[in-house]
């Protein structure tokens, strides 16, 4: 990510300082009181919103969301809400019920009915039907939202698609995205996805918002809620704002209201308000007019008319926004469709009275504008913007600042533009996607020519090798058959050694038998030979 033109603009500071914010303080006044003029063709009107809630009830928010911060979460950006809004609120769980339809924000009593809708949101469901729930936002926002008017379903989970059966879980799913997202898209209603947990279907739920154009956050610790749901009002009605550095923002003379959120680390903060001069405000002991709003994790607090100077918030944990109401806004030609990768932007800015563009040298000739981008690995870029005619649908000192950015990274952005002058600041905020092009499919790879491929010589038969006579002595192990078989073979070879040995045995006795026999016959004839002489 890159801008073009980056170099700071020469003759700030320097001599003569008093004088030119003396001019600046007189310019503004003029413009605050001054009637308007023609507006451009690109200055923006900013209408009305129809927003559902879309509240997850199932029994597993008692442990993702144990303190219910989800409700006072809702009711600020309900609170945040103005004439011409108008909010929905509908519970799910394996099923989808509304609690309340769309019901107007401006008068107390209205607000009333919609904090005791957001109130009757349990967690006592079995299941997490999420395309039954996507079903009821958009046919309550079909039957009730008013022509013209921007569309959200603002969908609050902690789970996956489940109603007890894994078989009816892939089905619903397969129509919730190919059925029920089209349709959405089809009839302009944006998603607002947030899941409370990693363990939720995140890849699904930031999908319904991609498609849809919307926005997805993931909650998934308490702190988170409060900056989730100022982001998504920012998204809904970019408002304009004032630029909060170490607590601190200054206020001038053409702002008619601003609200303050301020976040705080626990309950047990108490949030202080320091005025222009000294004096401090709380929610006990507030200035006449005031409206001050508290909960576990921030406080929303109203001042109408605004002394102009420096205010400061203390005891706050940071990450504070102050909304205004003004007749001298900041305007931006910056949507919040997703862009291509390596797109050359053109980004604009320009101060503007009643929507139309102030161009007066007295009060831009101490105005600086910047425009910072935040990565999604959350590295941040400040440019500076220049009245110099930029591009070619523009010229020279007309009061519309230009840079040029290129994005580099894919995925989510956020652009914030911060006008600055001596009496005066603005900022406007804008979320979009980059998106990186689809991989290409692989190419299979290319068959050779058959003209120049070599055809292959036949291989010639080979006459088939007699078998070996078989060995008459094994190496390996002798089976069980063949063992068997071998001692039969010695038994039979002990038996006819035993014979022929008992046989020549009893031979060589038996000789031996008659010859000592035959030696003594001999014997006994000589000795009657002698006898007989």
């Amino acid at each position: 990510m890159e801008a073009r033109r980056v170099t700071e603009r020469a003759g700030r500071g320097g001599g003569g300082g008093t004088r030119r914010r003396r001019t600046a303080l007189i310019a503004l006044l003029w413009l605050a009181l001054a009637p308007g003029w023609v507006a451009p063709a690109h200055a923006r009107a900013r209408g009305g919103i129809d927003a559902v809630l879309v509240l997850d009830s199932s029994g597993s928010m008692r442990h993702t969301d144990p303190l219910r911060l989800r409700v006072p979460a809702a009711k600020l950006f309900i609170s945040l809400l103005g004439a011409g809004d108008r909010v929905g609120v509908i519970s799910f769980s394996g099923h989808a019920w509304p609690v309340i339809g769309l019901t107007d924000v401006t008068g107390a009593s209205d607000r009333r009915r919609l904090f005791q809708a957001v109130d009757k949101v349990s967690s006592r469901g079995a299941f997490t039907n999420l395309y039954a729930a996507l079903e009821a936002g958009r046919r309550m926002l079909a039957g009730q939202a008013r022509p013209g008017t921007r569309r959200y379903l603002i969908l609050m989970s902690d789970g996956r698609m489940d109603v007890g059966d894994t078989r009816r879980d892939a089905e619903l799913t397969r129509r919730l995205l190919g059925r029920e997202l089209p349709e959405l898209v089809h009839e302009h209603i944006q998603i607002f996805s947030i899941a409370f947990t990693r363990a939720s279907d995140v890849g699904l739920l930031r999908r319904m918002a991609r498609t849809t154009h919307g926005l997805f956050r993931l909650a998934a610790f308490d702190r988170d809620l409060d900056t989730t749901f100022t982001s998504l009002f920012e998204r809904a009605k970019r408002p304009e704002m004032l630029p909060i550095q170490g607590g601190e923002f200054t206020a001038d003379a053409s702002i008619r209201e601003v609200t303050v959120v301020a976040t705080k680390q626990d309950r047990a903060v108490r949030i202080v308000l320091q005025a222009p001069g000294g004096g401090r405000w709380s929610a006990k002991h507030r200035e006449p007019g005031m409206r001050w709003f508290r909960s576990a994790r921030f406080d929303m607090i109203t001042i109408p008319h605004p002394k102009p100077g420096k205010w400061r918030i203390l005891s706050s944990a940071g990450h504070n926004k102050a909304y205004i109401v003004t007749n001298l806004g900041l305007e931006t030609n910056v949507g919040e469709r997703d862009i291509a990768l390596h797109t050359e932007q053109s980004v604009h800015a320009w101060l503007s009275k009643d929507h139309a563009v102030v161009s007066q040298p007295d009060v831009l000739r101490d105005t600086r504008f910047v425009v910072e981008i935040q990565r999604p690995d959350g590295v941040s870029a400040r440019y500076t913007m220049l009245d110099d005619g930029g591009s070619p649908d523009r010229k020279a000192g007309d009061g519309v600042f230009t840079t040029d950015v290129r994005y580099y990274k894919p995925g989510a952005y956020t652009l914030r533009i911060i006008a600055t002058a001596p009496t005066f600041e603005r900022q406007i905020t804008r979320y979009f996607h980059v998106n990186a092009p689809p991989a290409a499919p692989a190419k299979p790879a290319p068959k050779p020519a058959s003209k120049t491929a070599p055809v292959p010589a036949p291989k010639p038969k080979l006459k088939p090798k007699p078998e070996p006579a078989p060995k008459a002595v094994s190496k390996g192990p002798v089976p069980a058959a063949a063992t068997v078989g071998l001692w039969r073979v010695a038994a039979v070879f002990l038996l006819v050694n035993g014979v022929l040995f008992g046989l020549g045995g009893g031979g060589f006795l038996l000789w031996r038998r008659l010859a000592k026999g035959k030696a003594a016959e001999a014997a006994a004839s000589d000795e009657s030979a002698e006898e007989s002489r």
